[in-house]
């Protein structure tokens, strides 16, 4: 993460500026229509006293701006609610003061040769759509030869581009170079040219860039100059730790592939190479790998062993994109040979997306909103604060691209279950208890909106007339519904309506900033490592209805976190009243006192039908409801592995894995003890006294063969005798038995190797570095197409 989160001191000649960034950033004129939006600023202070505020409003803290102001929101479709808006400034604000240190490094074969020199010349030259892009740039068969055209597209950018360009007619790699430097004040884009598993290489390090000339390779008067530097693909990690970082102007974003070269050195790398990226590009930069292009007589395109293994990494990088070949009406008399195009229009529509994603500057980048739903007690949330922020949020919403948005509806009295009460174990809030959950957060700045609601204690008067409140909104009979569950199991349906509360306050949020994302989670959910990336659920989601629960747990529909890419989908999953309706919820469940609920009933006036009674106590439960709903509202269930555990009081807490009495039987996932490893692994790590920092690096893992020869052998686990074997790592994706360095498995500073099968740990290896002179770890494939298909989905 960039730096420590902090408010910027105002001034007093901000205030227009402010009143541009509102009207600009909300559309204000289109707010003012729906929900009478009043702004009242103090000029001495920039912190004004909303116009309206009500009971039950929400504060929304966006980090890092540099005025303040309150925004109220008076909405006739959803009754009273308010939002505060405090210390607004838009990102692309604080992006807009870093355009002059974008620069854009692309790193592969000729087609990103000429994706890059069209991608420059509709920047340069500010081409509209249609105005495409001289053929020249990208077809070298129009030039008399390789010297004429090296010559001609870079003249062609008037003084700036320079160009380390040399080739011969007769084509020799050894003898090739090609790598060109665009420069000016706004913008550097970097080219360099890398032929797959073959060698890159060059005459000029970054220093000397505006050296570089294109020399003569052929004749009497060719250049025979040596080269300076070199990598081979499969060391691309090099080359861009080595000399992309040497670079005066940090990159910005990196733009890489491996076309149609050999590439399976490259592939097996690609996990470092992406580390090493990210290590160079700093938090807020960007990856891109483009897959390989269609050729001249395929139907569609086809993917490399790289192309594969990038996208399995898209799915737990969040930096990284995968940019698959678009579906693009191109003939055959389009291409000048089997693999090249010679129309400058298919790349300007195959550039589009890097257009979108990369733009000219940070400023330039299109930006989303995503909401991160936060509700329940307290409980823990000390100790899975950064957990959250790391593991759960920042994967699906990076910066610079997307602004994170955190509803945070928490309370600090808790009501548990009880084997011995109907009604639960009330415990009364503590005021003492820490307030500042997430205010002090290590996040780019201006990219976390910490939104957070003004509500109610679990138990209190204020949870009783918030109820009120909704039940107002509603319709009579549906009113009904809801009157009926919240007498009959008072602790489930408190549970159920803070969800509901808070996503009625997110509905007014939507309106201001569109999200395309929307996540659920409890407070006292313990993330070991990160979840996967948007790309996971855009690829693998069935349809847009798709909700996202964890592998483990129920049978049923686990409700401890969810992950839905679709508002319509989660306007339907946080409803009250379409949870209440017939089908959905149903009177009963554990710990549940028959008689009691009878006469609460009466006492209320209420009637009730056979069929509003559960039929036996597992209809009851919650995951049971939960499903019972998807399947009315036509919501579709999927669900992926999750290292994540429920954190309990007291401070030294007891981790249970998210599964009920730590049993085989009900897992989805027949492979998978991920569960199990995140408890085993966080009991170590908070018993010892260790910070959260070790337990977000610690994640299962495979070995694989370090050498060559040796790279598609793994070890994995026996646990008949604990011992390591050999074994193809094709069938070693999500091993039962699985792998994991213990981060304090004692005092001493000495790591122990740890396999992890039927329910205990062994100490496998003591001495880890000199384990790792001949095996690499490799992360477990959690999230792969792979993982996916032997999940089993019990109904």
């Amino acid at each position: 993460m960039a730096h420590r989160v902090h408010r910027s001191t105002p001034n007093s000649n901000s205030v227009l500026a402010l009143a541009l960034v509102i009207s600009l950033s909300f559309n204000a004129f289109l707010i003012l229509q729906k929900y009478q939006i009043t702004i009242s600023i103090d000029e001495k202070q920039l912190i004004p006293t909303p116009t309206t505020k009500d009971k039950f409003g929400s504060s929304l803290k966006i980090h890092g701006y540099s005025a303040e102001l309150n925004v109220s929101i008076d909405s006739q479709e959803r009754g009273d609610s308010s939002t505060q808006l405090l210390a607004i400034k838009d990102p692309q604000q604080i992006a807009s003061n870093e355009t002059s240190n974008y620069h854009i490094v692309f790193i592969g074969d000729s087609i990103l040769r000429y994706s890059y020199l069209e991608w420059l010349d509709t920047i340069q030259f500010s081409r509209s759509p249609k105005n495409y892009s001289p053929n020249t740039l990208i077809n070298e068969k129009l030039s008399s030869s390789w010297h004429e055209y090296f010559i001609n597209t870079t003249t062609h950018f008037k003084g700036n581009m320079f160009c380390d360009c040399r080739r011969s007619e007769e084509f020799d790699l050894n003898v090739e170079v090609e790598n060109r430097y665009y420069q000016t004040d706004n913008l550097w884009a970097t080219y360099i040219q890398l032929p797959g598993d073959n060698m890159a290489h060059g005459r000029f390090s970054p220093e000397e860039c505006s050296l570089a000339k294109v020399s003569i390779a052929d004749g009497p008067d060719k250049d025979t100059s040596g080269y300076t530097w070199g990598y081979m693909g499969e060391d691309s990690d090099k080359l861009i730790s080595e000399y992309v970082s040497q670079f005066s102007r940090k990159p910005s974003a990196i733009v890489m592939n491996a076309g149609m070269w050999p590439n399976e050195g490259i592939a097996l790398n690609l996990g470092n190479i992406f580390k090493a990226a990210k290590d160079v590009l700093g938090s807020e930069g960007k990856m891109i790998w483009r897959a390989t292009s269609k050729r001249k007589h395929d139907l569609v395109a086809s993917t490399s062993p790289a192309d594969d293994a990038a996208k399995d990494w898209s799915y737990r990088l969040p930096y990284l994109t995968y940019h698959a070949f678009p579906k693009l009406e191109i003939s055959p008399s389009e291409y000048f040979d089997d693999n090249h195009f010679g129309n400058s229009r298919i790349y300007r529509e195959w550039n589009a997306d890097l257009i979108q994603a990369l733009g000219t500057s940070l400023e330039a980048r299109k930006r989303s909103h995503r909401v991160f739903i936060i509700v329940g007690a307290v409980r823990t949330l000390h100790q899975t604060e950064e957990s959250i922020l790391e593991n759960m949020i920042f994967p699906i919403c990076p910066p610079p691209d997307c602004v994170s948005h955190l509803v945070l509806h928490l309370s600090y009295a808790d009501n548990r279950p009880s084997t011995e009460n109907h009604d639960g174990e009330s415990i009364s809030a503590d005021g003492d208890k820490r307030r500042d959950f997430f205010e002090n957060a290590s996040w780019a700045e201006g990219y976390l909106s910490v939104h957070r609601l003004d509500g109610y204690e679990i138990g209190s008067q204020g949870e009783q007339s918030a109820m009120d409140v909704m039940e107002k909104e509603e319709p009579e009979e549906v009113a009904k519904r809801m009157k009926i569950f919240r007498i009959s199991d008072p602790r489930r349906y408190s549970m159920w309506f803070a969800r509901a509360w808070a996503w009625r306050h997110v509905l007014n949020l939507h309106d201001l900033f569109d999200f395309d994302f929307f996540t659920f989670g409890r407070p006292d959910l313990l993330w070991l490592i990160p979840v996967p990336t948007l790309e996971f659920f855009k690829d693998f989601s069935e349809d847009e209805s798709t909700v996202w629960m964890h592998d483990a747990y129920f049978s049923f529909a686990p409700d401890t976190f969810a992950f839905i890419q679709n508002f319509e989908a989660a306007n339907k999953y946080f409803s009250l009243p379409l949870l209440v309706q017939k089908g959905g919820a149903c009177i009963g469940g554990p710990n549940f006192d028959r008689n009691l609920t009878i006469s609460r009933l009466k006492i209320a006036n209420i009637v009730t039908d056979d069929d509003d009674w559960c039929s036996n106590e597992s209809e009851g439960w919650s995951e049971h409801t939960l499903l019972r709903k998807m399947k009315k509202v036509s919501l579709t269930d999927r669900y992926f592995p999750a290292a994540a555990a429920l954190v309990r009081e007291p401070a030294n807490p007891l981790c249970e894995p998210l599964r009920p009495y730590y049993t085989v039987d009900w897992i989805k996932h027949n492979r998978n003890n991920i569960a199990h490893f995140a408890c085993l692994a966080a009991d170590k790590v908070i018993s010892l006294g260790k910070s959260n920092e070790e337990v977000l690096e610690t994640r299962p893992f495979i070995l694989r063969g370090k050498e060559f020869a040796k790279s598609s052998t793994c070890l994995t686990l026996s646990s008949a005798n604990y011992t390591l074997h050999e074994a193809p790592c094709k069938n070693v994706t999500v091993p039962q038995e699985q792998l994991f360095v213990s981060v304090s498995a004692s005092q001493s500073s000495k790591s122990l190797l740890y396999g992890y099968s039927e329910n205990q740990a062994v100490v496998l290896k003591d001495d880890i570095e000199k384990f790792y002179d001949d095996w690499t770890a490799v992360p477990a494939e959690l999230y792969s197409k792979h993982t996916l298909d032997i999940v089993e989905i019990q109904q």
